[in-house]
């Protein structure tokens, strides 16, 4: 019987995959969560009666009320937080902001690039992406909106500029 004898060309290699893997399963991920209520709150932004479960490479926070200025400003029915080695992604499913309902937010990232979140929104009235630079807090999205949509919300379509593709362009640094 032969004893398996790792290569020195891989230790150094697979005891960083393993020290990742183990960063990342073990993550205290409620801290965090609590960590970016704070944050909000600071911005009076609150969120209430919230159900939380976590995995090992998965976070989930389901039927958030969100609060703007103690007014409730949109529900959530799903939040789901997954990551592994090289890529993460923030998912919220089902968000209803006055009658408008969206069904998919996804905000991804990886360590390539890991200061940029790439967003992406579809919903049957309103679909998009954008990008949001955490070094330099530039958020760009671009959306577009039925008809429908463009009418019942028209004040907030003049903070945006239209383009050529009736896409809907918003910038803002944050």
């Amino acid at each position: 019987m032969r004893n398996f004898v790792i290569p020195n060309s891989l230790k150094y290699p697979l005891f960083v995959l393993i020290f990742l893997f183990s960063f990342i399963a073990f993550l205290p991920k409620e801290n965090i969560y609590f960590y970016t209520l704070e944050k909000l709150h600071t911005k009076n932004i609150s969120v209430q009666n919230e159900e939380f479960s976590s995995g090992f490479f998965d976070f989930s926070v389901a039927n958030s009320d969100v609060f703007y200025k103690n007014i409730n400003a949109f529900k959530i029915e799903n939040v789901e937080l997954q990551y592994l080695l090289v890529y993460g992604k923030i998912e919220f499913f089902n968000i209803v902001f006055d009658g408008l309902k969206v069904e998919n937010i996804e905000c991804s990232w990886s360590i390539f690039n890991p200061l940029q979140f790439d967003i992406l929104l579809v919903s049957d009235e309103l679909s998009g992406y954008g990008t949001y630079d955490i070094r330099n807090k530039n958020f760009q999205l671009y959306l577009k909106p039925s008809q429908n949509v463009v009418k019942k919300y028209e004040v907030f379509w003049s903070f945006g500029e239209l383009t050529k593709d009736g896409e809907y362009k918003i910038e803002y640094n944050l």
